[in-house]
């Protein structure tokens, strides 16, 4: 999909609004759910990219469902809520909660390092989404799973104060 100068677009049920981030995997975007009688729910939509080979992308495929999966799962307050996986005219995506506010990255950058107190919310949120993430039992046995890719831009700050953990992409089992 080549979609950043296609702004906005439509994307199945959804409207894709703006581009919020690339990674390896997948392009997430800002979009708006559309139901009936006037339902609209803000989103981030994450959509699959290809990759150039088939096996390449057979591999793609694979890691996407398992992250889907997982954030099926994963239900924690300091952990984005995964809300649906689905695909559009081949183009598998996830649906999570939006976030309204910007990355941990993104703030250090811009204004540099918070309080200490504000600093010690931080920590304690993304503490508290990894010990839940960490604690995952499968039946009869705890699932051992790390994130494996924690790093400042997959730390979201809400406005209200909310600290979320996001992009389980590459988590595995121990």
């Amino acid at each position: 999909m080549d979609v950043p100068n296609e702004l906005p677009r439509e994307f199945g049920r959804y409207r894709l609004l703006e581009l919020l981030g690339e990674g390896g995997m997948g392009r997430v975007f800002g979009a708006e759910l559309r139901g009936p009688a006037g339902f609209r729910k803000l989103v981030a939509l994450k959509v699959l990219k290809f990759p150039e080979g088939p096996e390449e992308t057979a591999e793609q495929i694979d890691w996407f469902v398992f992250e889907a999966r997982l954030g099926g799962i994963l239900r924690h307050q300091n952990i984005v809520d995964v809300y649906e996986f689905g695909q559009v005219d081949d183009e598998p995506y996830l649906a999570m909660e939006w976030v309204d506010g910007p990355s941990l990255n993104a703030v250090l950058t811009r204004w540099g390092p918070p309080p200490p107190s504000a600093f010690v919310a931080i920590a304690k949120g993304i503490t508290a989404g990894l010990a839940k993430a960490h604690s995952l039992s499968l039946p009869g046995r705890a699932a051992g799973l790390v994130h494996r890719d924690l790093k400042l831009s997959n730390v979201l700050l809400s406005w209200d104060g909310g600290v979320k953990i996001v992009d389980f992409g590459i988590a595995t089992f121990q």
